[in-house]
């Protein structure tokens, strides 16, 4: 018994076609999503811990390579660090440092006062070690302003 109908050949077949270009989209996307994903961005990594108030170099940090996608602006390139830049905030060791974590006016290492601690530069019954507003401060400062508010302490 033989077929009244003429085979078409698959290659003709819309099914066929379309299955065809479904597979080269997901190869092409696959292909594009993951190196998309491989592209990394130079940020600089803090090497030790940072102070505010301390200038900052190049030396102090160390540069990595991440995968950031859409957030490279957000951390400080190598080309992105100032001469007469300065900490802004705290940056421990291994940190990612982000942009807003450098500056170039000194924002000693004072500490931020609550509304129920003394405004003066004396702290409980000592005067606060400062140099802020004839040089910048410096991780000597910093560290005997925390020397003395610890000693100080009850």
């Amino acid at each position: 018994m033989t077929s009244s109908r003429a085979r078409r050949p698959f290659f003709g077949d819309l099914r066929f076609l379309i299955g065809l270009v479904l597979v080269v989209v997901s190869v092409a996307g696959v292909w594009l999503l993951i190196s998309s994903s491989r592209q990394t961005t130079p940020v600089l990594q803090a090497t030790h811990t940072v102070l505010p108030g301390e200038t900052i170099s190049s030396a102090d940090f160390q540069v990595v390579e991440v995968g950031l996608a859409g957030l490279a602006d957000a951390y400080l390139a190598p080309q992105d660090l100032q001469d007469d830049a300065v900490a802004t905030r705290t940056l421990p060791k291994g940190e990612l440092v982000p942009s807003r974590a450098s500056g170039t006016t000194p924002s000693c290492a004072r500490p931020r006062w609550s509304s129920a601690a003394p405004r003066s530069p004396r702290v409980w019954g000592r005067e606060a070690p400062s140099s802020c507003g004839t040089r910048r401060c410096s991780r000597t400062d910093a560290h005997r302003m925390l020397r003395a508010f610890s000693s100080a302490m009850p």
